[in-house]
């Protein structure tokens, strides 16, 4: 028997709490051998985010019960920091544990940790289905530095569940007295680290200006490291300086501000002249989409010259502010992917005839749907000319039963994709029922021989099996003798 399993993950590409790196733009699974990128089963994502919901379904007909699938699971993403496109990320791994058709829910009776790749210590639990790793881990005759903790599960038949790997960074020093820091250093390009003194602290901030004297216009490294009160050196942090070296060192004046949104067309705003200008500017969102926007700034000086674009994130949240109600002015509906706000197919008017209230209920036909599964999309929008969020159903455009006569025979014709294991033949002598199954094939083709010669007249159905899904077509035509 065929199963279909689904896998739901969480991508998240994002470190900066203050700024978005990267957009997921497509993903892709595959599970044995890795078939190169971007020739794997595709996940359908929405619209580029720097976290998606991943869902898709593992084909598991050819594995048996207790087998362990490895799913493996990777994103491409582009760099909103550095431009760059089309990069393909590390290939994440999920397993799927295929379970008997039949059993029990099992418990786990106890759980073991181990340092290193040492010996496994055992913990006792309190049998549950589900239980919580909480236990304080001796970590005495550790090295200083990283160690490896890997902790597994035993459940009430023995068997020993998958390890989980994590770390532990260990610092056994003068018995664990807080360190100081008495010295920064910096350095530019690569070049020697200049030293700062400051006064000791456990929490220090560096204020220092850095001379600039001979480094050429553009953009450069700035490197800064912490050394403590025993002389150790911290990990070094990156930062980047742009140097301007312009007109004898003058100082030039702002003279406008300019900004866009999601990539448009700049705004600009005039203001007084001013070596420091602060941005403070009513920005309209009223036609913007619920959700997550870029906003880029950039600043004129007295020459004509453009600055850099700083990027910050704009989120539209709920047109409902200050308790005003909206009233729905239009709709649209769309079928597989988004084609963008605005580019659906319009529904013309709700039930009630009018766009007039802030709750619609809408009723529209469309036809020629080949047979098979699709996604479908639907949002309104609002008086304030804001778009909802799209919502989501799916569709199945099931089998097309034809029925025709001969002689004294039934004809049954349908339509539906291949893959479907068996189809069955149901006749029923009213359309109410009862449906008794006659026979089954695999064709898409049925013959009731001689029918017509013994009953007046008889409702037919055709069901199908792909052995995780049934669907019932409507009673189909009569046919009288």
């Amino acid at each position: 028997m065929k199963k279909m399993i689904l896998l739901f993950a969480l991508l998240a590409i994002s470190s900066c709490v203050f700024a978005q790196t990267a957009v997921v733009t497509e993903c892709e699974w595959f599970t044995g051998t890795d078939p190169g990128v971007g020739n794997g089963n595709d996940i359908s994502i929405g619209a580029p985010e720097d976290e998606e919901a991943l869902g898709f379904t593992v084909a598991t007909g050819s594995l048996n019960a207790g087998d362990l699938v490895r799913a493996k699971v990777r994103c491409r993403i582009d760099s909103v920091r550095s431009g760059a496109t089309n990069i393909w990320g590390p290939v994440t791994d999920a397993f799927v544990l295929l379970s008997p058709a039949t059993g029990s829910v099992r418990l786990v009776t106890a759980m073991s940790y181990q340092w290193n790749n040492g010996a496994f210590t055992n913990i006792d639990v309190a049998d549950a289905a589900n239980a919580n790793f909480a236990e304080i881990v001796s970590t005495a005759g550790l090295p200083d530095g990283l160690n490896k903790l890997r902790i597994r599960a035993t459940d009430d038949l023995g068997r020993t569940g998958l390890v989980v790997d994590g770390f532990a960074v260990i610092s056994n020093t003068s018995g664990f007295a807080n360190r100081l820091v008495t010295q920064f250093e910096y350095r530019v390009d690569g070049g020697a680290f200049t030293p700062v003194d400051v006064t000791d602290g456990g929490i220090v901030s560096l204020n220092e200006i850095v001379a600039t004297t001979g480094l050429t216009n553009g953009l450069h490294r700035l490197q800064v490291r912490a050394i403590d009160d025993l002389g150790r050196i911290g990990p070094v942090h990156d930062g980047y300086l742009v140097i301007s070296n312009t007109s004898g060192s003058s100082p030039r004046l702002v003279t406008s501000m300019e900004y866009r949104i999601d990539g448009g067309s700049f705004v600009t705003f005039d203001y007084p002249d001013n070596g420091i200008i602060n941005f403070s500017e009513m920005i309209a969102t009223n036609a913007l989409a619920i959700g997550l926007h870029t906003v880029d700034f950039r600043s004129i000086d007295d020459l004509g010259r453009i600055g850099p674009v700083h990027r910050a994130f704009l989120i539209v949240s709920s047109p409902f502010v200050g308790g005003i109600n909206h009233t729905v002015v239009a709709a649209e509906v769309f079928v597989g992917v988004d084609p963008g706000v605005g580019n659906g197919i319009d529904i013309p008017l709700p039930q009630d005839g009018a766009f007039d209230e802030g709750t619609e209920d809408f009723l529209q036909v469309y036809t020629d749907f080949p047979v098979g599964y699709y996604r479908v999309g639907f949002r309104v929008q609002t008086d304030d000319g804001r778009w909802s969020q799209a919502e989501y159903d799916s569709l199945l455009v099931g089998p097309i039963l034809v029925i025709s006569a001969s002689g004294n025979d039934v004809i049954l014709n349908w339509q539906f994709p291949d893959g479907i294991d068996q189809y069955y033949i149901q006749r029923a002598p009213a359309t109410a029922g009862p449906y008794t199954t006659i026979d089954s094939t695999t064709a898409r083709t049925y013959t009731d021989t001689g029918i017509i010669s013994t009953q007046s007249q008889g409702f037919y159905t055709v069901t199908f099996r792909d052995d995780s899904i049934s669907i019932q077509q409507p009673p189909g035509t009569p046919v009288l003798r």
